[in-house]
């Protein structure tokens, strides 16, 4: 499959300059974001000052550019062909980046769609996948039908408030035997602060023997 082709289907990938690599975001609003969508109406929440409605999350070419993401995994959900396409268009647009994010904007907002991103995942094994995400009920749904994520792939639950006790975080992490991350308004683990706002050589998020990683309030 062509690039060109591959982008047409899927909408591109996103390229946040704070990340080492590519990654896929969708609306941050909406049938795209179910929980966060929530939660940004809920005071002292993680979404309710949503670093992904704004910056330059509100230009209009990004925002187009979420749409056109989301209206190709659409389509892509409405038949085994279209979802093959699409899977296949993914996997050639990764290539072999080293590391990947889904969702520097939106969230895994269907079973469904959560199988298609461990199908590219799987079919990228050279690429170290990280997926936040605060759709609990999604993650628990794979995990009681299909058992462990594939090894290259770090899901990481995200607590909702801000300045979540650990005893709560780390019951989170024991229900779904996953790591999780947290968002604070003290000192948090995350070096990007240090480091002009961007990853540089840290990759704790893709870790999965990093249980826990803290995020400074946007």
């Amino acid at each position: 499959m062509l690039i060109r082709d591959a982008v047409a289907m899927t909408g591109g990938l996103s390229n946040p300059r704070k990340m080492p690599g590519k990654a896929w975001g969708l609306p941050a609003a909406g049938e795209a974001c179910p929980i966060g969508s929530k939660l940004a109406l809920v005071p002292n929440t993680v979404c309710s000052d949503c670093y992904a409605c704004k910056g330059c999350y509100g230009w209009p070419v990004v925002k187009a550019a979420q749409e056109r993401r989301l209206a190709g995994v659409k389509l892509a959900l409405d038949s085994s062909l279209a979802r093959g396409l699409w899977i296949s268009a993914m996997v050639r647009l990764i290539g072999r980046e080293a590391h990947f994010r889904w969702h520097d904007s939106g969230d895994l907002f269907s079973l469904e769609y959560l199988e298609m991103i461990v199908e590219v995942i799987r079919l990228t094994p050279e690429t170290r996948h990280w997926i936040p995400t605060r759709e609990g009920v999604t993650v628990r749904a794979w995990q009681r039908k299909h058992g462990s994520f594939p090894e290259n792939v770090t899901v990481r639950l995200s607590a909702a408030k801000v300045d979540t006790p650990l005893v709560a975080v780390e019951r989170m992490a024991q229900f779904y035997g996953l790591p999780v991350s947290t968002v604070t308004t003290g000192t948090p683990t995350c070096l990007a602060p240090q480091q002009q706002g961007q990853c540089k050589d840290c990759r704790a998020c893709w870790d999965p023997t990093v249980t826990l990683v803290s995020y400074r309030k946007h």
